[in-house]
C-alpha cells in the first residue's frame, strides 16, 4: 500500500512538472493586452490594442482620401457614373480597397493607392474602348430589358431576368402611376434599375 502510494504521488509530480514546462513554452505576445477572469481564464482584449493603430489610421486616412479624390478628378466624372454593372463593380471595388487601406495594418499606402489607380485606370480603359469599338461596348455592357408593353406585363422576360410584378407595380408608383395600366414601358436597365415610361 505504501509502495503504490509513493508511485501515485510520482506520476502526480511529473504529470505537474510537465504541464509546468509546457506552461513555461507557450509563446506570449508582450504587446497584447490581456484580461483575467474571475475563473482564471484569460482572453483578448478586442475593444482597445493600442494607440498604434489609432495614429496609423489618423494618419493614413487623410492621405488615402485625398490621393483619391486627385485620382478621380484626374479620370473624369465617368469614373464613379453606374451606368452599367461594369461600373457598379468598380465604384464597389475602389471604396472597398479605400476602406482596407484605412484599416488594414498590413497594406501600406503605396500599395494601396497602386491598387486605386489601377481600378481607375481599367475603367478608363474600359469606357474609353466601348466609345470607341461598337462590338467592344456590346461584349461589356448589357442591352435594357423591356418588362411592360402599353399596360401589359411581358412574363417571359421577366421569367428571364427574375423580376416579379410587385417589383414592377412598386417601381410604377415611386415614378406617380397607381398600376401597370399606367405604365406605357418599364425597362430594367443595365445598372439593374427600373425606368418606367408613363402612359400619355
Amino acid at each position: 500500500m505504501g509502495h503504490g502510494s509513493a508511485i501515485l504521488s510520482t506520476f502526480t509530480l511529473t504529470r505537474v512538472n510537465v504541464t509546468a514546462a509546457r506552461t513555461r513554452l507557450i509563446p506570449r505576445n508582450p504587446t497584447s493586452t490581456v484580461i483575467v477572469g474571475d475563473a482564471g481564464g484569460t482572453m483578448p482584449d478586442a475593444i482597445f490594442n493600442g494607440w498604434d493603430g489609432v495614429l496609423r489610421i489618423l494618419l493614413i486616412a487623410p492621405a488615402a482620401y485625398v490621393a483619391l479624390i486627385l485620382i478621380l478628378r484626374m479620370s473624369g466624372k465617368r469614373t464613379l457614373a453606374k451606368l452599367n454593372a461594369f461600373d457598379f463593380i468598380i465604384t464597389i471595388a475602389i471604396g472597398s480597397t479605400l476602406a482596407s487601406v484605412i484599416t488594414s495594418s498590413t497594406l501600406s499606402l503605396v500599395d494601396g493607392l497602386a491598387a486605386l489607380a489601377l481600378l481607375v485606370g481599367m475603367q478608363f480603359v474600359v469606357t474609353s474602348a466601348s466609345v470607341r469599338w461598337p462590338w467592344f461596348n456590346e461584349a461589356v455592357k448589357a442591352e435594357a430589358t423591356l418588362l411592360v408593353r402599353k399596360g401589359e406585363l411581358l412574363p417571359q422576360a421577366m421569367r428571364r431576368q427574375r423580376i416579379t410584378s410587385d417589383e414592377i407595380e412598386a417601381a410604377i408608383r415611386q415614378s406617380g402611376g397607381r398600376g401597370v395600366e399606367d405604365a406605357e414601358a418599364v425597362f430594367l436597365e443595365t445598372d439593374g434599375s427600373l425606368a418606367v415610361t408613363r402612359a400619355s
